[in-house]
């Protein structure tokens, strides 16, 4: 569909073009040039349904898309009162592009320099992106949407609150011609549907947060975030999302009980500190990594056998109970284990247990079934086997040591020939 047969009040090109003097250039902007090492890059990353990379800085507050190797797009989230390290980048980045603004700016300067613009909208957002104490995460934040579309390739669009804080806090930068036009047409239709409010639950992200004494629960996002997050004596359960990330965060005192029926589950780089654990997997690729799990339970944790991949590695378990697991898929596991027990487990595998370190651990009624892979380079100290059945192929390499292998045994399962 051709962009200018969908704009509503699409103006002259000429009369847009003198507002920015010819000096708008957003194609080589760089993260690194303007915040330095404080930045994370993303080599696969989506934004409007489009495949790209990305640079992002304070999660994804600031968003340097790119679809290609130009930057197409720049994306400023909840630039507002508390953070001013956060403000002072973003106008940064606005007089790199040569846009003449700053965050913090009025919607009369805006329609002033601009005129009317091409679509006015408004989007639900998480209260807490723009307030960052005090906040129910659950609360949503009206944002009103200024488009205004510059070229066919060129689109910005302010988001100023609808209330309180009536100052530009959101800007969106477009200089792509499919994806102005995607992003338009999507808009402009829902707009002429009726619907007053855009729908913003594709993100949910906590981000530099503390939260105590919450309870977290039914949340219908596309991705949820947890990042540098402190969470103490809450519940968290019933995540409904595609993407849900754990990274450099702190959990104490936390229940779990979530079923991730798809896509992707991490946690990264976390300490997590009596915590329960009752989660499930569908058809999730897991990836489990440098996490320390102090005094925690693990109970009723399931994978379906569907999962598309299962990786812990370089974790860390102190003082841990595993009980009534079913872990049946593909992966690799590579962890430490110190202390505590795990009872009533059944482990079907399809990928090698591999360089493990088990110290002082009580393992009861657990069967071990390893399809075509082996069980390798382990090392157990101190373990005791009460009714432990391993079936597969054990490599001479593991090592016993101080063990009662009494309650251990062992079927070799032949490997078939490549």
């Amino acid at each position: 569909m051709n962009i200018y047969a969908i704009s509503l009040t699409f103006k002259p090109l000429y009369l847009r073009k003198t507002t920015l003097g010819g000096k708008m250039n957003i194609n080589n902007l760089s993260l690194q040039k303007v915040v330095g090492n404080d930045w994370r890059y993303y080599p696969d990353f989506q934004y409007a349904d489009f495949s790209g990379k990305a640079e992002l800085h304070k999660a994804d507050r600031i968003i340097l898309f790119r679809k290609e190797n130009d930057v197409s797009v720049i994306s400023l989230q909840a630039v507002g009162l508390c953070d001013k390290d956060l403000i002072r980048t973003a106008d940064k980045i606005l007089m790199e592009v040569g846009l003449d603004l700053r965050m913090g700016d009025s919607r009369n300067k805006i329609v002033k320099k601009f005129g009317t613009p091409d679509l006015i909208d408004c989007i639900e957002e998480g209260y807490f992106r723009y307030f960052d104490y005090n906040y129910e995460f659950t609360d949503k934040y009206l944002i009103t949407r200024y488009h205004y579309l510059l070229a066919p390739n060129l689109l910005l669009c302010f988001g100023i609150p609808k209330e309180q804080y009536q100052k530009l806090t959101d800007l969106e930068i477009v200089n792509d011609y499919q994806m102005v036009s995607a992003i338009m047409e999507k808009r402009i239709a829902h707009k002429k549907s009726g619907n007053e409010i855009f729908p913003c639950n594709d993100r949910l992200r906590f981000i530099h947060q503390t939260i105590t004494n919450r309870l977290i629960e039914d949340i219908h996002s596309k991705i949820v975030y947890f990042f540098k997050t402190d969470i103490k004596d809450c519940n968290i359960k019933e995540i409904y999302s595609e993407t849900t990330e754990f990274e450099d965060c702190v959990f104490e005192h936390i229940e779990f009980m979530n079923h991730y029926r798809k896509g992707y589950f991490s946690m990264r780089s976390c300490i997590f500190k009596n915590c329960i654990f009752h989660d499930t997997f569908g058809s999730v690729y897991l990836f489990i990594c440098d996490n320390i799990f102090e005094d925690c339970l693990f109970e009723g944790i399931r994978t379906s056998g569907k999962t598309e991949g299962a990786f812990l590695l370089d974790n860390t378990f102190k003082n841990c109970i595993f009980r009534d697991m079913t872990w049946v898929g593909y992966g690799l596991y590579s962890s430490k284990v110190s202390g505590g027990k795990m009872k009533q487990i059944h482990y079907h595998e399809y990928k090698e247990i591999y360089d493990n370190q088990f110290f002082d651990v009580q393992m009861e009624d657990i069967e071990i079934e390893m399809e075509d892979y082996i069980f390798l380079k382990n090392k157990l100290y101190s373990v005791t086997f009460s009714n432990v059945i391993l079936k597969g192929q054990m490599e001479k390499n593991n090592k016993f040591k101080h063990c009662d292998t009494s309650g251990l045994t062992y079927y070799k399962k032949r490997l078939e020939e490549s």
